[in-house]
């Protein structure tokens, strides 16, 4: 299922995606951006 933020501080590391082909990044701590692709990272 979906889920939000934990921390929001970059503490938990629960909030990783791929972003822009770059694995494991804190989602919390990356400003959006046009053209960003985001991927969920799987549980």
């Amino acid at each position: 299922a979906p889920r939000g933020f934990f921390c929001g501080m970059g503490a938990c590391f629960d909030c990783l995606v791929t972003l822009d082909g770059v694995a494991n990044v804190r989602s919390c701590l990356v400003e959006v951006r046009a053209g960003c692709v985001v991927e969920a990272t799987a549980p």
